[in-house]
Protein backbone atom coordinates (compact mmCIF):
# COMPACT_ATOMS: atom_id res chain seq x y z
CA UNK A 1 0.00 0.00 0.00
CA UNK A 2 2.91 2.64 1.18
CA UNK A 3 5.12 1.64 -2.58
CA UNK A 4 1.20 2.25 -4.41
CA UNK A 5 0.95 5.64 -2.91
CA UNK A 6 4.52 6.57 -3.25
CA UNK A 7 4.33 5.52 -6.94
CA UNK A 8 1.14 7.70 -7.39
CA UNK A 9 2.83 10.52 -5.70
CA UNK A 10 6.19 10.39 -7.85
CA UNK A 11 4.17 10.41 -10.80
CA UNK A 12 1.73 13.44 -10.16
CA UNK A 13 5.02 15.19 -8.65
CA UNK A 14 6.66 14.57 -12.12
CA UNK A 15 4.09 15.37 -14.08
CA UNK A 16 4.47 18.51 -13.40
CA UNK A 17 7.44 18.66 -14.89
CA UNK A 18 6.43 17.92 -17.51
CA UNK A 19 4.65 20.90 -18.55
CA UNK A 20 6.57 23.34 -17.02
CA UNK A 21 9.43 25.06 -18.72
CA UNK A 22 9.98 27.72 -21.80
CA UNK A 23 6.51 27.63 -24.43
CA UNK A 24 8.49 28.32 -27.70
CA UNK A 25 5.87 31.26 -29.40
CA UNK A 26 7.48 31.69 -32.79
CA UNK A 27 8.90 34.46 -34.54
CA UNK A 28 8.28 38.27 -34.46
CA UNK A 29 9.16 40.65 -36.64
CA UNK A 30 9.01 44.34 -36.96
CA UNK A 31 9.73 46.54 -39.95
CA UNK A 32 9.22 50.49 -39.76
CA UNK A 33 9.82 53.00 -43.37
CA UNK A 34 11.17 55.77 -41.86
CA UNK A 35 8.54 58.56 -43.80
CA UNK A 36 5.16 57.58 -44.56
CA UNK A 37 5.14 59.31 -47.85
CA UNK A 38 7.60 59.32 -50.39
CA UNK A 39 7.87 61.01 -53.64
CA UNK A 40 9.50 59.53 -57.39
CA UNK A 41 13.43 59.99 -56.80
CA UNK A 42 13.31 60.04 -53.04
CA UNK A 43 15.16 57.04 -51.64
CA UNK A 44 13.17 55.16 -48.84
CA UNK A 45 14.65 53.67 -45.57
CA UNK A 46 13.35 50.98 -43.58
CA UNK A 47 14.41 49.16 -40.16
CA UNK A 48 13.59 45.33 -40.33
CA UNK A 49 14.04 43.24 -37.31
CA UNK A 50 13.16 39.64 -36.11
CA UNK A 51 13.80 37.62 -33.59
CA UNK A 52 12.32 33.96 -32.30
CA UNK A 53 14.08 32.36 -35.06
CA UNK A 54 15.66 29.16 -35.15
CA UNK A 55 18.66 30.03 -37.70
CA UNK A 56 19.37 26.20 -38.53
CA UNK A 57 15.44 25.49 -39.44
CA UNK A 58 14.41 28.72 -40.93
CA UNK A 59 15.39 31.96 -42.12
CA UNK A 60 14.06 35.67 -42.22
CA UNK A 61 13.28 37.45 -45.42
CA UNK A 62 12.08 41.09 -46.26
CA UNK A 63 10.18 41.87 -48.92
CA UNK A 64 9.10 45.44 -50.68
CA UNK A 65 5.90 45.27 -52.95
CA UNK A 66 4.80 48.26 -55.54
CA UNK A 67 1.06 48.58 -55.38
CA UNK A 68 0.82 46.07 -57.88
CA UNK A 69 2.36 43.68 -55.24
CA UNK A 70 5.03 43.03 -57.59
CA UNK A 71 8.45 42.79 -55.57
CA UNK A 72 11.01 45.07 -56.16
CA UNK A 73 13.12 44.48 -53.47
CA UNK A 74 14.28 41.18 -51.67
CA UNK A 75 16.50 41.59 -48.77
CA UNK A 76 19.34 38.98 -47.99
CA UNK A 77 17.94 35.55 -46.00
CA UNK A 78 18.77 36.30 -42.24
CA UNK A 79 19.43 32.58 -40.97
CA UNK A 80 19.82 33.36 -37.13
CA UNK A 81 17.36 33.95 -34.70
CA UNK A 82 17.31 37.32 -34.80
CA UNK A 83 18.84 40.20 -36.37
CA UNK A 84 18.08 43.95 -37.40
CA UNK A 85 19.11 45.50 -40.41
CA UNK A 86 18.31 48.69 -42.60
CA UNK A 87 17.38 48.54 -46.12
CA UNK A 88 16.89 51.35 -49.17
CA UNK A 89 15.31 51.11 -51.69
CA UNK A 90 15.26 54.44 -54.51
CA UNK A 91 12.16 55.00 -56.15
CA UNK A 92 12.79 54.95 -60.39
CA UNK A 93 11.00 57.21 -62.36
CA UNK A 94 8.99 54.10 -63.59
CA UNK A 95 7.94 52.89 -60.05
CA UNK A 96 4.06 53.24 -59.54
CA UNK A 97 2.87 55.20 -57.45
CA UNK A 98 -0.19 54.16 -54.73
CA UNK A 99 0.48 51.91 -51.82
CA UNK A 100 3.92 50.38 -51.06
CA UNK A 101 3.87 47.48 -48.62
CA UNK A 102 7.04 45.80 -46.84
CA UNK A 103 6.99 42.44 -45.47
CA UNK A 104 8.97 40.22 -43.28
CA UNK A 105 8.24 36.44 -43.56
CA UNK A 106 9.50 33.88 -41.54
CA UNK A 107 10.66 30.80 -44.18
CA UNK A 108 10.76 27.21 -43.07
CA UNK A 109 11.98 24.54 -45.71
CA UNK A 110 11.62 21.11 -46.09
CA UNK A 111 11.92 18.28 -48.77
CA UNK A 112 8.93 18.89 -49.79
CA UNK A 113 7.50 22.45 -49.31
CA UNK A 114 8.38 25.88 -48.06
CA UNK A 115 6.20 26.74 -45.02
CA UNK A 116 6.27 30.86 -45.13
CA UNK A 117 4.52 32.37 -42.25
CA UNK A 118 3.85 36.53 -43.18
CA UNK A 119 5.06 38.04 -39.68
CA UNK A 120 4.71 41.87 -40.64
CA UNK A 121 3.27 44.32 -43.15
CA UNK A 122 3.60 47.82 -43.12
CA UNK A 123 2.22 50.42 -45.88
CA UNK A 124 3.81 53.63 -47.19
CA UNK A 125 2.42 55.91 -49.94
CA UNK A 126 4.48 56.91 -52.90
CA UNK A 127 3.34 59.91 -54.12
CA UNK A 128 3.90 61.36 -57.95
Amino acid sequence: MIITLLFAFSALSFSGFVSAGKHYTGPTAECHFDKYSYSIGETMSIVISGSGGQADKGFFAFELKNPSTATVYRSQLYWTSQFTDTVTYTLLPTDQTGSWYGQITYNVPSKRFVKTTILTNVEAIVNP
